[in-house]
């Protein structure tokens, strides 16, 4: 089918009319020859004002392309995200280690203090217990002497 005004010999006519290098005519025809190769390959209608399938004058090319990713490609890209995310906290992570840490020692630490304290009140109790044993023991005539 012809879709310009100019056959491809007249083309070529003008091509080498215009272009006397042979470097320049062989890259436009190295460029037609790749030119054709993709739109068969891809099967592209470049071009063709009718279409002969459907019989409508608009090019039956598909203008939605799919893109979406994998599940391989969806896996790479968020791994490729972790890295990069660990080499941007690589600086603070230390002080994030650090926190996570003190986050995770503060029942540990309660639990402690708690256990402390009850030592201490029952060392305080025993402590009492034995001072008033002994302060029951004395007679207050042992010290009206020293008065």
């Amino acid at each position: 089918m012809r879709t310009s005004a100019l056959s491809r010999e007249e083309t070529l006519a003008l091509l080498e009319k215009y272009n006397k290098e042979p470097f320049h005519i062989q890259h436009a025809l190295t460029v037609e020859g790749v030119m054709r190769f993709f739109a068969k390959s891809l099967g592209y209608n470049l071009g063709v004002i009718d279409n002969k399938q459907t019989g409508s004058s608009d090019p039956v090319n598909e203008t939605e392309i799919d893109v979406s990713l994998n599940n391989c490609g969806k896996t790479l890209l968020y791994l490729l995200m972790l890295i990069l995310l660990i080499i941007i906290l690589a600086p603070i992570m230390p002080y994030i280690l650090q926190f996570v840490v003190w986050i995770i020692s503060l029942p540990i630490k309660g639990i402690a203090a708690i256990g402390k304290s009850v030592r201490r009140k029952r060392q305080e109790r025993k402590e009492r217990q034995i001072y008033e044993k002994v302060v029951a023991t004395i007679d207050k005539k042992d010290f009206e002497d020293y008065d």
